[in-house]
């Protein structure tokens, strides 16, 4: 009962927007693309659809969804050329014919292809960017995927501390996230650089004593943002500068080998090639935020219309969905 107030509470508080009268909105890094209203960032590595909405939940967002032939044709001329099909939020979970969209946004608008869905068998949907047609997929199936979030506004005021969901753990003045796909140094920090954050600089014991305890049952090393410039000179990715170090016996080598990686309890600093794959910590300025009271639309419309049985539904969903997260 504990873990399912937990999962509601996940379900109600998803959706957080930042709010302000002096910023234009924003999206979190300039790696996503920008409309008037939301938010789209595209996932370069291929995942299964329940993969790739755990990647984008990560940051806040959701496998987007679509609600217009002029979203559509927006997508498209951003889009074209760089991949085929693309995961998105549309989805049936009891492989019938009753399609939603994962953020709970309404589910009028549709644009299949001719014959699609195939009721029964496949009950994850992904869309061809050069027609914008949608078409359905084991959801298994190992896809690039595109995610959607509302813009975001900065704000000084009358918001609370937070980081971008649960998965993230906060300090006083940073959010931190363990991620737990093997991706070489690079990737790592495009990975991190997604929502606007870095692979972790550490410049303290301070620092170190808090993080520790949540590496516990991790990979033994992790990605951290200390890398060798092309000066040979080491230095952090987010360009703080650097006070503090915790190499381990005979490191940093003198060699090619350019990027840092830390031992689970952080104690040990290694250099390591940076094309081997690793686990990896990401770090980003606590953002101050103010949730948005309506939520998601999807639990809007469950109240509006008090079918608290679709709720409960998505409820348990969602608990499924985020319990390795």
């Amino acid at each position: 009962m504990v873990k399912m107030k937990v999962f509601v509470r996940l379900l109600f508080g998803v959706a957080v927007t930042i709010q302000s009268t002096h910023a234009a909105p924003e999206c979190p890094s300039e790696d996503w693309i920008k409309s008037t209203k939301h938010c789209y960032y595209l996932q370069k590595n291929e995942s299964t659809w329940r993969e790739a909405q755990r990647f984008c939940y990560i940051f806040g967002s959701n496998l987007a969804s679509l609600h217009s032939e002029e979203e559509i044709a927006f997508l498209n001329t951003k889009l074209f050329g760089k991949f085929q099909t693309l995961w998105i939020g549309f989805y049936t979970p009891f492989q019938d014919d009753n399609w939603k969209w994962f953020d709970g946004t309404d589910a009028k608008f549709t644009s299949w292809v001719a014959g699609q869905p195939k009721v029964y068998t496949e009950d994850c949907a992904a869309t061809y960017v050069t027609t914008g047609k949608w078409h359905d997929f084991h959801c298994d199936t190992k896809l690039y995927s595109i995610c959607k979030m509302a813009v975001l506004q900065s704000t000084v005021q009358n918001g609370t501390s937070e980081c971008p969901n649960k998965s993230w753990f906060k300090s006083t003045q940073y959010c931190y996230f363990i991620y737990k796909r093997q991706l070489k140094w690079t990737e790592a920090q495009e990975y991190c650089s997604a929502v606007g954050a870095n692979l972790a600089s550490l410049h303290s014991e301070e620092e170190i004593a808090f993080i520790r305890p949540q590496m516990n049952g991790n990979a033994y090393y992790h990605w951290i943002g200390l890398h060798r410039a092309s000066n040979g000179k080491w230095q952090w990715i987010d360009e703080t500068e650097i006070k503090f170090t915790r190499w381990d016996s005979g490191q940093p080598q003198l060699s090619i080998v350019s990027c840092a990686a830390t031992h689970t309890t952080l104690d040990k600093w290694s250099s390591e090639p940076c094309f081997t794959q690793k686990n990896g910590l990401c770090k980003k300025v606590l953002a101050v935020m103010s949730r948005n009271a309506a939520t998601t639309a999807y639990s809007q419309q469950c109240l509006a219309t008090k079918d608290f049985s679709s709720l409960f539904i998505f409820s348990l969903f969602l608990a499924f969905f985020c319990y390795d997260l």
